[in-house]
C-alpha cells in the first residue's frame, strides 16, 4: 500500500519535470556551445559534468544539505556571487573567443588538444550546475512536493533525484546526439563565432540575474 502510494507519484513527477527539463539555461548552452567547438566528445563531456552538479545537488537535498542552504542568507550569498563570478567568466571567455575567431580560422582540436578540451568542457558543466543555488533551491522546492507520509522522506527525494537526473541524461544525450548530427554546420567557423558570440552575451546575463537572485 505504502509502495503503492509513493509509485502514483512518479507519473506526475515526470510529466511536471520534463517542461522544466527543456527549459533554456546556461547547462544547455554549454552543452551546445561546446559541442560545437569539440563535437560529440566535448558536448558529452559537458553533460556529464553538468550531470554530475545535478548529482551532488540531489545528494544534498536528500540529506537536507539544501535547506540548510536555503535557510542560511550568507551561505546563498556566498554560493551565488562565486556562481555569477563563474558565469560571468565564462561570459568573458566566449566573447574573447568570438573574437579571436575572427582573425584565426583553424581546425579543430585533435589528439591531446582534444582530451584536454575534454577535461574543461566536463570542469565547466561541473561548475556551471554546482555554483548555482537556484538549481539547489530547486531541489529543495520541488521535490518534497511528490514525497508523501507512506515513507522515508530521505528515500523518496533521494528516488525522485535519481529520476530527474535520469531524465536529464537522456535530454542531454539527445541534445549532443543533435549537435553531433548537425557538426558540420557547428564546425563552421562563421557559426562558432556567432555561437561563441551569443553564449557570451547570455553568460553574462545569466550571471547578472543570479548575481540579484535572492535566496
Amino acid at each position: 500500500m505504502q509502495t503503492g502510494c509513493v509509485a502514483s507519484q512518479i507519473l506526475p513527477f515526470v510529466l511536471v519535470t520534463i517542461p522544466v527539463l527543456l527549459m533554456p539555461g546556461p547547462d544547455l548552452l554549454l552543452v551546445l556551445r561546446n559541442s560545437a567547438i569539440g563535437g560529440r566528445h566535448g558536448g558529452a563531456a559537458t553533460a556529464a559534468g553538468t550531470v554530475t552538479g545535478l548529482l551532488v545537488h540531489a545528494t544534498g537535498a536528500a540529506l537536507g544539505l539544501s535547506a540548510l542552504l536555503a535557510a542560511s542568507a550568507e551561505a546563498f550569498t556566498v554560493v551565488k556571487l562565486i556562481g555569477a563570478g563563474y558565469l560571468l567568466y565564462m561570459g568573458v571567455q566566449s566573447l574573447r573567443a568570438a573574437a579571436a575567431r575572427a582573425h584565426d580560422v583553424g581546425a579543430g582540436p585533435t589528439g591531446t588538444a582534444a582530451e584536454q578540451l575534454g577535461r574543461q568542457a566536463f570542469r565547466q558543466g561541473l561548475l556551471t550546475n554546482v555554483l548555482n543555488p537556484k538549481i539547489a533551491a530547486f531541489f529543495l522546492a520541488f521535490l518534497p512536493q511528490f514525497v508523501t507520509p507512506a515513507t522515508s522522506a530521505t528515500a523518496q527525494t533521494a528516488l525522485l533525484g535519481a529520476i530527474f537526473i535520469t531524465m536529464s541524461v537522456v535530454w542531454l544525450a539527445a541534445v549532443v546526439r543533435g549537435a553531433s548530427a548537425a557538426s558540420r554546420l557547428l564546425s563552421r567557423d562563421s557559426v562558432r563565432r556567432r555561437l561563441d558570440a551569443v553564449a557570451g552575451v547570455v553568460f553574462l546575463g545569466f550571471a547578472g540575474r543570479l548575481a540579484l537572485a535572492r535566496s
